[in-house]
């Protein structure tokens, strides 16, 4: 494994899709900038991902550039000894830099969430339930012919990229548990040279602790997500506009929620904003909208609500009583039923969390909801933990952290 030289070899951060501000902190740009390193971003546009766009939040800092796959072909020779690049996950433009006899690592299941085995996923990558609809759904999209072209490629795909694996493996994959890693890594990749570290949102949990360890109960925080809103992943499935024809009915229940857990536990509604949206004004039901900071307001929270959100890690970790709400929209709708099945549907959030789930369109339920916000079984948030957050001994430093200390030959790496 070559040292990093810090006087000559730079750190190049390679995407294909839009470049949020979050992302220049989570995947380590911001935190190798700090250290003096010569780091630069960027993105290449390649056909799948030229139409991928979000509305906020978008780096427009120093480092930042984009280029074409064929500018980006043409530049790789000149940096095959000058430059670490590194990937999140495995985008196209890996198997040029790969082939141009670049080094490189890869970050992979490290914002990991519950997901089947990968033989059980359908062809959407989600699981089987709801995985029909979805497909239904995209070969009306594209058309049957269309649709079983893209699901053939996808198939050469992956084993094109089993082969790639073997010609030219990357000099280090970087990832969180022993389990996640199973999820997401194939037998080749275990076996070759792993950093298991945590997921990102841990890193935002040593940062937050380390900024201010109060845990004082201020808020109840809601997570807004993009069900009921034009978001990047309903574009992402071809599913713009499916679940948002009872959006009214959907705020107009959760500003009654939000009344009635005010006055039960005598604290106001705090707002954790979807990244990925602009909002019109910053209050949503009448409430603060806050970006980014989803892990400080889980910190200092008495209860957190919720639809459905990759960021299920920090009440976990915080040991923060969850009530998963959802409505009938929510329930029926293709949108919906992949919120559902993507992470954290009723049987899920209650074999995993021992968390309440609250149907808005109840009245029943909806006139004493806080008797269906439970605190989490103290045996499945520990094997949570363990299985998708952190299993090794890297409590006390960042991913970017150990993965400076591995680039300078002194990080440990896990064998198991």
């Amino acid at each position: 494994m070559p040292k990093i030289n810090k006087a000559e070899d730079k750190i190049i951060f390679v995407v294909v899709h839009p470049y949020a501000s979050r992302d220049h902190h989570r995947f380590g740009a911001a935190y190798f900038m700090e250290q003096g390193y010569d780091v630069e971003i960027w993105r290449i546009i390649t056909k799948k991902s030229v139409h991928m766009e979000w509305s906020a939040g978008m780096y427009d800092g120093s480092g930042y550039r984009e280029y074409s796959s064929e500018q980006f072909r043409k530049l790789l020779p000149g940096l095959k000894d000058k430059a670490f690049f590194i990937f999140q996950g495995k985008p196209d433009p890996i198997f040029d830099v790969g082939s141009a006899g670049c080094r490189y690592m890869i970050m992979t299941g490290i914002n990991a969430v519950p997901v089947p085995d990968p033989e059980d996923r359908s062809v959407l990558n989600i699981p089987a339930s709801g995985g029909m609809e979805m497909r239904l759904q995209a070969i009306r999209k594209r058309g049957l012919v269309n649709y079983t072209l893209h699901c053939i490629n996808d198939r050469l795909l992956v084993r094109r990229r089993r082969e790639f694996d073997k010609k030219h493996p990357p000099m280090l994959t970087v990832t969180s548990t022993h389990y996640a890693a199973r999820q997401y890594m194939s037998e080749d990749e275990l076996a070759g040279n792993v950093l298991y570290t945590h997921t990102m949102d841990y890193d935002r949990f040593i940062e937050a602790n380390r900024k201010d360890p109060d845990r004082t109960k201020k808020h109840i925080l809601y997570c807004d997500g993009q069900m009921f809103r034009k978001g990047y992943d309903a574009k992402l499935l071809g599913l713009e506009g499916d679940a948002y024809h009872d959006a009214d009915r959907y705020y107009s229940r959760l500003e009654v929620l939000f009344s009635k857990l005010e006055e039960h536990y005598g604290l106001p509604v705090a707002v954790a904003g979807s990244p990925h949206l602009t909002y019109e004004d910053d209050r949503l039901c009448g409430r603060k909208i806050y970006y980014n900071q989803t892990c400080e307001l889980t910190k200092n929270a008495a209860l957190f609500v919720v639809t459905t959100t990759t960021a299920m890690n920090f009440p976990a970790l915080y040991d923060t009583p969850v009530l998963k709400i959802a409505n009938e929209s929510l329930k029926t709708s293709p949108l919906g039923k992949y919120a559902n099945t993507y992470a954290y549907i009723k049987d899920e959030a209650e074999q995993i969390f021992g968390c309440g789930f609250l149907d808005l369109d109840d009245d029943g339920q909806m006139s004493h909801p806080w008797d269906f916000a439970k605190p989490m079984d103290p045996g499945k948030r520990e094997a949570f933990i363990r299985d998708y957050i952190i299993d090794n001994d890297t409590a006390d430093r960042t991913i970017a952290e150990c993965m400076e200390e591995y680039l300078n030959g002194g990080c440990r790496r896990d064998t198991d």
